[in-house]
């Protein structure tokens, strides 16, 4: 996974979550599931 650092160094993970097609439950329900993955 590709990083980029953060004007205060900090490093943050390049992850994409397409979701302006996604609407109603189904888009709430998948921005939940991506909130929680852990990435660490």
């Amino acid at each position: 996974m590709n990083n980029l650092t953060l004007n205060n160094g900090v490093q943050m993970p390049m992850v994409g979550f397409g979701t302006w097609d996604v609407r109603g439950e189904k888009g709430k329900r998948c921005i939940q599931d991506a909130w929680s993955w852990d990435i660490g």
